[in-house]
C-alpha cells in the first residue's frame, strides 16, 4: 500500500544542510517505490522553490503558505484558497482607520499583492502594538472564521483564513489521489503543523515547540529516520 508523507520543510526536512543533502536519495528510493513525498510549509512558492532547486530535492507535491496553496511536480498550481471578496472588502475597511505610519503586506500564493488584487491570502500588519490590539479587537468579530494572531513583542498582526491550514491541503490531497486517511504520515516542529500531526500518523522531531512537545508523542531525530521506518515496514508486509 502506498504512503504520503507530509514533511514541514524549516527545521524539519531542512535542520543542516548535511542531513538534508544525505536525505534527498532516501526521499528518491520512496518515491520510486511508488510512494508520494510532500514538502509543507509556511514559505510562499517562490520561497520554498528556491530551495528546492539549489538542494535538487525531489517531490510530488508542494503545500505553501500554511496549506493556501499546492503545486504539483510540474510547478503547476492546482489549489489556491483565497480571501472572499467580502471578508477582504471588511479588512480594508478597518485598514484605512489605522495610521499611516504602519505597513501593510497582502501575501498572495506566489507573490505580494495590492489591495485591489482578489487573489489575496493573508495581511501581515506591522505598526504601533497598542493600535494593533484595537485593531485586532474591531477585525474579531467582524472575521469569526479568521486566524488573528498577534505578535505584540514584535508589533506584528496576521490575518489568515482558518481554512488554511497544512492539514486540509492534505484532505485536498487525500482526495485528489482517492487514498485512505491511514495512508498519510506527518512530521513537523512547530506550532502550525499540530493539526496535521494530530489528524495523521504525526511524528515530530526532536527539537520541537513546547505545544507539539506536549501533544505529540512520536519522536524522530530526522526525516530519514521516517523514511527508512516506513520502507522497512513495507518491507515486512
Amino acid at each position: 500500500m502506498k504512503k504520503l508523507l507530509v514533511t514541514d520543510y524549516d527545521h524539519t526536512l531542512l535542520t543542516e544542510e548535511r542531513e538534508l543533502l544525505m536525505t534527498i536519495p532516501e526521499i528518491e528510493k520512496f518515491r520510486e517505490q511508488g510512494n508520494i513525498f510532500v514538502i509543507a510549509t509556511s514559505r510562499s512558492w517562490p520561497s520554498i522553490i528556491q530551495e528546492i532547486d539549489k538542494y535538487k530535492i525531489p517531490f510530488d507535491y508542494v503545500c505553501t503558505n500554511v496549506g493556501a496553496g499546492i503545486f504539483d511536480e510540474q510547478r503547476r498550481k492546482i489549489y489556491a484558497q483565497f480571501i472572499s471578496l467580502e471578508d477582504k472588502h471588511k479588512i480594508e475597511t478597518q485598514l484605512t482607520k489605522i495610521d499611516s505610519s504602519f505597513s501593510v503586506t497582502r501575501f498572495g500564493i506566489e507573490e505580494s499583492q495590492n489591495k485591489e488584487s482578489n487573489q489575496i491570502i493573508g495581511y501581515k500588519i506591522k505598526g504601533n502594538p497598542e493600535q494593533l490590539i484595537q485593531l485586532q479587537e474591531r477585525l474579531s468579530p467582524m472575521l469569526p472564521h479568521f486566524e488573528l494572531i498577534l505578535k505584540e513583542k514584535e508589533g506584528k498582526l496576521f490575518l489568515n483564513h482558518a481554512a488554511n491550514t497544512k492539514e486540509k491541503a492534505i484532505d485536498h490531497l487525500i482526495d485528489l489521489l482517492q487514498i485512505s486517511q491511514e495512508q498519510v504520515f506527518t512530521i513537523g516542529d512547530d506550532d502550525v503543523d499540530l493539526s496535521m500531526l494530530e489528524r495523521f500518523h504525526g511524528y515530530r522531531m526532536r527539537e520541537s515547540s513546547q505545544l507539539i512537545q506536549k501533544k505529540i508523542k512520536n519522536v524522530v531525530k530526522s526525516v530519514r529516520d521516517i523514511i527508512s521506518y516506513l520502507s522497512l515496514s513495507a518491507s515486512e508486509n
